[in-house]
């Protein structure tokens, strides 16, 4: 095999080798363990559940056969002057914009390329990957977990890393929850111990002391997955706990998972932070056939069937006569989800709310015995035998526990007490059993629902949830309009990042599925003409939130909107997003692309001459993917002393993240940052050390913040303004919003952000 060659557009410092194992442990007891958990199925393989197709089960398919590496963007920093010298392409400039001039940017341009994910985890040793709902992240983990535990040679031929590591594949969500019932100081691997011991039928103990060694010695691969599934108000402290670790443990190799919203940074030693990039057409066509490939042999046993060519061929042709759903299908997520409707129902739907409709309404279906939650016949005492219909029982009682999750629990996991609890409530309310009846119903439900692999899935010891994230949002909408409270609730979480998805797919099953266009007109209005944040009316009044999200509400509506009110959404956000474009996700303007707004925006946005009229579509879609102005204070070069509990602490551009894992936060710490930001007299070194108080502080660190608005020195003010962006500090609210309404780009993305983490 030839030894893959480095990519140029990654960054050199993030390719420093790994130590080798202290020693070969792969037939250690413990170590097979792990390993045969990460090859075991909740890891390994891929459950499509809702579909039963040729046999009674959903399919089951091996990760391995099915999994297409994905591309990611980054941003790494090149010379001034190849940024000066690279010809402009009216393509390949898309994801190149102009270099930046920030001063903490060392004069060195920051650039958007795009690279196989291979090559970033094999040139870095720390990755954290950032994704939207559906868009892969979960599944790189299992597939890095699987290949990790086959050896050696399987992780070289699928990732091109020949290194013997032993893979620790865990949920943030889960050690969150340990940590926040544990004493003060759990760490990491306290935390981690139980949540594979568990998994692993090993004593927590011994467990506990394997992993140790294996983290020191530098043999492991450590895959924290859903950094965003953790309560907003503990997310900082979680995610310096994680840092901490991963700066205690630097000779491992790290992967961190998390939604873009609700993520603000994470650290890792020597890593690289990317974004999960859409399908391409290739990976489209290379997913559908290794889908319907595998799906084939699941079915029949026929690994070599020529069957399986002419349904992938059939299902690709069905997405080419539908550009709607074709450009839903870049989502991995959805793309398995619409490869499942259209193999058992031979059709694709027009929108992703009729295709989630009927993919839920297939997973409700195969409950089979489980669907009867009324363990007897209400009056007669016999066992029941009919089936929950999916409007008068499984929207309710399901919907209820959705939106009780989606409050409480919004990364998706909840304890078994809180399900049960809730579940028991729902039957009572919404079917009318007893106490006395509902109790049993439920243990029966949850034993059944583990069998045979429905919509509510058990995910560890003592936690539920659905099946996907996803759908415990669409339930939640689908609860909400069941007990007539969408608007109310819409209405008051309209600017809630967390409730977003929520309100979207609410309007969308509004307007597709119960075809309620006249409400559907008159909510998208009242968003659009008089959305108003009453408690904080600069989200408003000077961001003018109320723009996008009308017309992401527009794109869910489908053809809901008369002529007169599309045109007249189109034509505010195009004068609204120009000078906004920093903060604009790539999510909304693929969203936009795919609707029923499409060619209204694509013929009336801001048009680049060097884009031919032929192409300007994919204009809008590149336009989606700048990156725009994004200051990166973290970059300055300089080098300040803090004594801070006893260590000195020498703070360069590369070292920030190791001075501060030699740290413990607290007072002491916190004071000496506060005294060095006081003392440090040149620009660069007041950033860091503003930096170094924001990271130990958190929003104790505002006051100095603040006091750098009002420097003369522009280095000061842009890098207060980005930090406390960073630190989403609603305090600082007031004295962002003159420079924001002056027009000042950087206070405006940085009140974007504190809006965004807002709840």
């Amino acid at each position: 095999m030839t030894p893959p060659q480095p990519n140029p557009n990654l960054p050199v410092a993030a390719c420093s080798p790994a130590p080798p194992p202290a020693g070969s442990v792969a037939d250690h007891p413990l170590w097979r363990a792990i390993c045969a958990y990460a090859r075991g199925p909740e890891i390994a393989r891929l459950r499509y559940v809702g579909f039963r197709l040729q046999k009674k089960g959903p399919p089951s398919l091996p990760i391995e056969e099915v999994f297409v590496p994905p591309e990611v963007e980054l941003m790494v920093r090149g010379l001034a002057h190849e940024a000066a010298e690279k010809p402009a392409s009216p393509r390949s400039d898309s994801t190149s914009p102009a270099p930046t001039n920030k001063p903490w940017a060392g004069h060195t341009p920051e650039r958007l390329v795009s690279a196989s994910f291979v090559d970033v985890f094999r040139e870095s040793r720390g990755v954290v990957l950032l994704g939207g709902p559906g868009s892969g992240k979960t599944t790189v983990v299992r597939r890095l977990a699987t290949a990790a535990a086959a050896g050696a040679p399987a992780l070289e031929a699928a990732f091109g890393v020949r290194e013997e590591l032993l893979p620790l594949p865990v949920s943030v969500g889960l050690l969150a929850e340990h940590r926040r019932r544990s004493a003060v100081g759990i760490t990491v691997v306290d935390a981690m111990a139980p949540y594979l011991a568990a998994r692993c039928a090993a004593r927590e103990p011994e467990l506990h002391a394997f992993l140790e060694d294996r983290l020191a010695s530098g043999a492991c691969l450590v895959l924290l997955d859903g950094l965003d599934e953790v309560h907003r108000e503990e997310r900082r402290a979680v995610s310096q706990w994680l840092e901490g670790f991963a700066n205690r443990y630097p000779a491992n190799r790290f992967v961190v998972t998390s939604r873009v919203v609700g993520y603000a940074h994470f650290r890792l030693p020597s890593g690289v932070e990317v974004t999960l990039r859409a399908f391409s057409d290739a990976q489209v066509k290379a997913f559908v056939r290794s889908y319907f490939r595998a799906c084939w042999a699941w079915e029949n046993e026929d690994p070599a069937g020529s069957g399986s060519e002419t349904a992938a061929m059939d299902f690709l042709a069905a997405l080419r006569a539908n550009p709607r759903m074709a450009g839903l299908a870049r989502s991995p997520f959805l793309l398995s989800a619409l490869a499942l409707v259209h193999r058992a129902e031979g059709k694709l739907p027009r929108h992703r709310v009729a295709a989630y409709d009927m993919f839920a309404r297939a997973l409700c279906e195969t409950w089979d015995e489980a669907r009867r939650l009324s363990p007897v016949s209400p009056g007669t005492g016999a066992t029941a035998t009919a089936s929950v219909s999916y409007e008068e029982e499984a929207i309710p009682i399901l919907g209820e526990l959705a939106i009780r999750m989606h409050e409480r629990y919004p990364a998706g996991i909840a304890p078994d007490e809180f399900v049960r609890r809730t579940l028991e409530q729902a039957l009572r309310e919404r079917v009318g059993l007893s106490e006395a009846d509902a109790r049993p119903a439920v243990d029966r439900f949850l034993s059944l629902v583990t069998e045979r692999s429905p919509i509510l899935q058990e995910r560890g010891p003592g936690n539920w949830g659905f099946f996907h994230l996803t759908f415990q949002e669409f339930f939640a909408a689908l609860g909400l309009h069941y007990q007539d409270r969408f608007e109310t609730v819409a209405w008051e979480h309209l600017f809630h990042a967390r409730w977003r998805e929520v309100i979207r797919l609410g309007l969308g099953y509004q307007a597709i599925v119960q075809k309620r266009g006249r409400a559907t007109q008159t909510f998208v209005e009242r968003v659009w003409r008089q959305g108003r944040d009453s408690q904080r009316p600069w989200v408003t009044e000077v961001l003018r939130k109320h723009v996008p999200l009308a017309v992401l509400l527009a794109a869910e509506a489908g053809d809901a909107l008369s002529p007169n009110v599309q045109q007249g959404l189109v034509h505010d956000f195009v004068q609204w997003a120009p000078l906004r474009h920093p903060e604009i996700s790539s999510s909304l303007m693929t969203d936009l692309a795919q609707s029923v707004l499409r060619e209204q925006i694509v013929r009336l946005f801001p048009f680049d001459p060097c884009y031919p009229n032929v192409q300007r579509l994919h204009y809008l879609e590149d336009y989606a993917r700048e990156p725009g102005d994004r200051p990166r204070a973290s970059r300055v070069v300089s080098v300040l002393t803090i004594n801070a509990g006893g260590n000195t602490l020498w703070v360069s551009e590369n070292e920030v993240n190791e001075a501060l894992s030699a740290v413990r936060p607290g007072s002491t710490a916190i004071c000496t940052a506060r005294n060095a930001l006081a003392a440090a007299i040149e620009p660069q070194e007041k950033i860091v050390a503003a930096l170094i108080l924001a990271r130990l502080g958190g929003l104790e660190a505002v006051p100095g913040l603040l006091d750098l608005l009002n420097s003369d020195h522009e280095v000061l003010r842009n890098g207060g303004v980005w930090i406390l962006g960073e630190l989403a500090a609603e305090v600082a609210v007031p004295a962002l919003l003159g420079p924001a309404k002056a027009g000042d780009q950087d206070a405006l993305a940085a009140l974007w952000k504190i809006s965004e983490a807002l709840e």
